[in-house]
């Protein structure tokens, strides 16, 4: 009778091992196709997106920089449209920089409103570009009538 008893403990003890070793295995499996196909992609975009970003804000400081100079008359309409150039030409690297591969599906929106910013940055530059050559033209009629 206790050999019996025995017997059974063994026979339900394995059966409980392993059914815990396949849920252990399970478990590994899952965390490693959650990292594979969640958080690794998250990760690389992030790192892809991360240049761009910093570069952006590089190009609007520079950006500032040029309105403020123009504004206090520090510099002329010449040097402003020169430093403009290579603003313009900085955002263009920034916009060529900005990860055009779809994104993972949670990141969607944020790849949307970064590509989204990187054209509203472009368009500012152009509308100051126009400006600039607006004032240039004024400031020779100006010089013009003058003389």
């Amino acid at each position: 009778m206790g050999g019996e008893i025995r017997e059974r403990r063994k026979r339900k003890s394995s059966w409980w091992s392993w059914a815990i070793s396949i849920a252990l295995l399970l478990l590994l499996v899952g965390i490693a196709a959650w990292y594979l196909l969640w958080q690794k992609p998250r990760a690389e975009y992030a790192r892809e997106a991360k240049s761009p970003i910093v570069e952006s804000m590089e190009v609007e400081e520079e950006l500032d920089m040029v309105e403020k100079d123009y504004a206090g008359q520090k510099i002329s309409v010449k040097e402003a449209q020169e430093r403009l150039e290579e603003i313009l030409q900085d955002a263009h690297s920034v916009k060529e920089k900005t990860p055009q591969a779809n994104p993972p599906k949670s990141l969607a929106m944020v790849h949307q409103q970064l590509l989204e910013a990187v054209d509203s940055q472009m368009s500012t530059l152009r509308l100051y570009q126009a400006y600039l050559d607006k004032q240039q033209d004024l400031e020779e009629t100006e010089e013009w009538i003058r003389s």
